[in-house]
């Protein structure tokens, strides 16, 4: 099972310099994926290896942010896409299946992200769910975007229980 947190509380890493200071961020725990998060407004990206009892974290850093998750260290292709952007004071968000191959371990075992916020939309994609409505299959996809309030939690469960 993986988790993945957008969470409200203490930074769990430096913001962008000039970013306001949200109460959220982004945490995967006890896992055994490989995660990179790449910020669009800075172009750098951060490569974390998550293994058993591991995990990353990230506070919101603005502006099109995507978190790639993959069950491999290399993230041309077969990715899982959380996405992101801060507009104070909403959180709007996706999960992409753009660059995610149709024999994907994240396909086999379905995942759901759920948020705390009332009104706010989860998103629920079924085991071996490929042609699930709920995410991206190409860039202008936007009917798949949900907008939280941006101290909204949003949890997101991969590997999705049968029964």
């Amino acid at each position: 099972m993986v988790l993945l947190t957008l969470v409200t509380g203490a930074p769990l890493m430096q913001q962008v310099r000039g970013m306001p200071a949200w109460n959220g961020g982004v945490k995967i725990i006890d896992v055994d994926i490989y995660v990179r998060s790449v910020f669009l407004k800075d172009g750098g990206d951060v490569q974390t290896i998550i293994g058993h009892g591991g995990q990353y974290s990230e506070v919101w850093r603005g502006v099109g942010v995507s978190i790639k998750i993959s069950t491999r260290d290399y993230f041309g292709d077969n990715i899982l896409q959380f996405e992101y952007s801060a507009n104070d004071p909403v959180i709007y968000w996706d999960v992409s299946y753009i660059n995610l191959s149709s024999k994907s371990r994240f396909l086999e075992e379905g995942f759901a992200a759920t948020p705390t916020s009332l009104g706010c939309a989860p998103v629920v994609c079924r085991p071996g769910d490929y042609h699930c409505s709920n995410v991206y299959f190409e860039p202008d996809d936007n009917y798949a975007i949900r907008g939280c309030q941006i101290n909204t939690w949003v949890i997101m469960e991969i590997g999705i229980r049968s029964g």
